[in-house]
């Protein structure tokens, strides 16, 4: 049959039905788009760990989120249309609040504030939050975004961190010798009290400031010495005559050595000065007592180290005990294990040393109240290296056993441990006994990321451990010493 045009009226009319085809399908789409924004922003809200808040041009609520009800314990239904200033805002802190939504308004544009300030619970206490206000625009009216995150855990850290750099900065001033870091510009960026008392300015003028400012004369020797301890990375201990600003002459003993970032990479410098002017000027007459001396000056050593490790005791224990814990029960074992008393003396005063090298771990890895990434584990593991390091080379039995235990009570019997891998007996009984000791302890004290295990889990743990973590013989000598204080 012969095909049959459409007349121009019927193609009109078609084209009118295609228009409203695509018109319909155009508005599902749209409409589809717009309902899947809706359930996007809502799963937004709502998954949000921040409390959110979305109140209209007179502050009446619109929206709160799950995380709103939970931080602030009101519930949904009950604040909608309620005024967000007087629900949680502070009686006291209502004109400012009024201020600042003033100004958003007066912008006309999208902005934001943001501020810490104390919010209302529902139960009538404050809690530090970071509030941050967002204005945008409907209709020519304007409506705000309020976020809320609770900052009690972060100011408690911040007071924790603070609280930590006092007391650090009050030891280091304890100390009756000069105590000083210097930067790789061999700029001073600590010096403690005694050594700004002995240069005779005060420490806040010393800060910034390099040996060419206060020692002229003998510049060329202390640049070469500085220079020496950071190219190598070595301690550098040596004796010198020192010329004062003030025109008198003193003589010191001073120990240098580097110290690192994180990263491992050498930062600058820290070291300790000891004035023995008087121990030189009197030495013709007191041949006789050097042994009696170097006695002090080890003891004094072995003073600075053990306030430094008290000091990284602190940051990481609250209450200092730990150290002296793990001493008392490290001796008990060495008793136990039938081993000489004058051995069990030194490891009774060296294990307090075993966490020293937690001086040269940052705050935020060492305080942090969740679990430590790889990373971060990698450099806490690094503090038995580092107070090995602080303890090195020491002449004293004392300190080398304190080196000693602070480098291997971390190892494994079965060789998985840190820093070297040493299996059985080739950790060294020191380290060996150390290592219970300071699980158990660790096992029943509170700690930034968990809670006090009772004392029967923990010794259920060591017991399991035997053979693996620990030496059998050691576990046992701990069963041994507890049975009495613990009977069961």
């Amino acid at each position: 049959m012969p095909r049959e045009f459409l007349t121009l009226e019927q193609m009109a009319i078609l084209q009118a039905l295609a228009d409203g085809v695509i018109s319909e399908l155009e508005l599902r789409r749209t409409l589809a788009e717009q309902a899947r924004e809706r359930r996007v922003h809502a799963a937004v809200v709502k998954a949000s760990l921040d409390a959110i808040i979305i109140v209209d041009h007179d502050g009446c609520i619109l929206e709160w989120n799950p995380a709103a009800e939970h931080l602030l314990g009101h519930t949904r239904v009950n604040v909608l249309g309620e005024q967000l200033m007087t629900l949680i805002v502070p009686a006291h802190h209502h004109d400012r609040y009024r201020r600042g939504i003033a100004h958003l308004v007066q912008e006309h544009t999208t902005s934001q504030r943001r501020l810490e300030t104390p919010i209302l619970h529902c139960a009538g206490h404050a809690i530090h939050c970071e509030y941050t206000i967002t204005s945008f625009w409907v209709d020519d009216e304007p409506m705000y975004t309020v976020y809320i995150r609770d900052l009690t855990e972060v100011r408690a850290a911040r007071e924790a961190m603070d609280a930590s750099h006092a007391l650090l900065r009050a030891v280091v001033d304890s100390v009756p010798e000069t105590i000083f870091v210097k930067n790789l510009d061999r700029q001073y960026v600590l010096i403690n009290t005694t050594g700004a008392a002995r240069l005779g300015q005060p420490m806040e003028a010393i800060l910034g400031r390099t040996d060419e400012d206060y020692f002229p004369a003998s510049v060329a020797a202390r640049r070469m010495r500085d220079k020496i301890v950071l190219e190598t990375g070595t301690r550098m201990i040596a004796e010198f005559t020192e010329q004062f600003p003030d025109g008198t002459h003193r003589h010191f003993w001073t120990s240098k050595d580097v110290y690192r970032d994180p990263s491992g990479n050498v930062a600058g410098l820290i070291g300790a000065a000891f004035d023995i002017t008087e121990r030189k000027r009197n030495e013709a007459t007191i041949r006789v007592h050097n042994q009696t001396l170097q006695d002090q000056v080890e003891e004094a050593q072995f003073e600075i180290l053990a306030r430094l490790a008290r000091a990284a005791e602190y940051r990481d224990d609250d209450t200092g005990d730990h150290m002296n814990r793990v001493a008392m029960t490290a001796a008990g074992i060495a008793r136990e294990l039938k081993l000489p008393d004058d051995t069990v003396s030194l490891i009774r005063r060296a294990a307090p040393m075993h966490d020293v090298g937690k001086i040269g771990i940052s705050d935020s890895i060492l305080l942090k109240p969740g679990r430590l990434t790889p990373e971060e584990f990698e450099v806490v593991k690094s503090h038995t290296t580092i107070g090995a390091g602080i303890l090195e080379g020491g002449h004293s039995p004392l300190v080398t056993v304190a080196e000693e235990i602070a480098r291997t009570h971390h190892e494994r019997w079965d060789g998985t441990g840190y820093p070297s891998g040493l299996v059985g007996e080739a950790i060294p009984i020191t380290g060996r006994i150390v290592a219970v000791a300071d699980v158990l302890d660790a096992l029943t004290s509170d700690r930034p990321y968990k809670r006090a295990w009772p004392f029967e889990a923990a010794m259920a743990e060591i017991r399991a451990q035997a053979g693996r973590h620990f030496d059998p013989r050691v576990v046992a000598a701990l069963e041994r010493l507890t049975r009495a204080d613990h009977p069961r």
